[in-house]
């Protein structure tokens, strides 16, 4: 498998798909990327290059790590390093469980590199919305995360966050 050196740690990684769009499937937990190669060659088949890695402290990927902010913001900023090293960007984006976290940080975090998301199994006290535009394949992406009182409250500062998604609107919700 290849790797490369994405903010000093070594990421494995793999494209299947040789041309079209890029799609960037992250699974759950920390989990290696191998669970989600056959549904990236039924992707790949359809047109699309697919971007599987193992996210640091993940599967084959080196161990490290960043202060910088919670381990899925860093999984997602490695990610996006990685997509523009590769030429991948703007790249659809996403995940299942822990892979949806990542995909939604990466969202907000990095607006310029998003095409849209594609979210499955989202999991823990998140909440999450994406509602169509009228009019256009325009989309507004709303995030909650758990205040301590228990209510959902916006993310600070980037709550609200317009991408391009391939559908008309979908709602997901995983409040417990």
């Amino acid at each position: 498998m290849p790797e490369a050196l994405v903010r000093g740690v070594r990421i494995n990684y793999e494209v299947i798909g040789d041309h079209g769009p890029w799609i960037a499937l992250t699974p759950g937990s920390r989990r290696s990327f191998g669970e989600l190669t056959d549904l990236s060659k039924a992707i790949a088949a359809s047109g699309y290059r697919v971007l599987l890695h193992d996210r640091r402290n993940c599967g084959a990927s080196d161990v490290a790590f960043d202060g910088s902010g919670s381990e899925h913001e860093v999984w997602a900023d490695d990610l996006y390093a990685l997509g523009k090293e590769l030429g991948a960007l703007p790249m659809y984006v996403g995940g299942s469980s822990a892979g949806a976290r990542l995909a939604i940080l990466y969202a907000l975090r990095h607006a310029d590199g998003l095409r849209g998301l594609v979210l499955w199994r989202v999991t823990g006290k998140l909440i999450v919305s994406v509602e169509a535009r009228p009019g256009g394949r325009s989309a507004m992406l709303h995030s909650c995360l758990p205040a301590s009182s228990g209510t959902a409250e916006p993310m600070a500062s980037s709550a609200r966050l317009s991408v391009a998604v391939p559908w008309a609107s979908v709602a997901v919700s995983s409040a417990r």
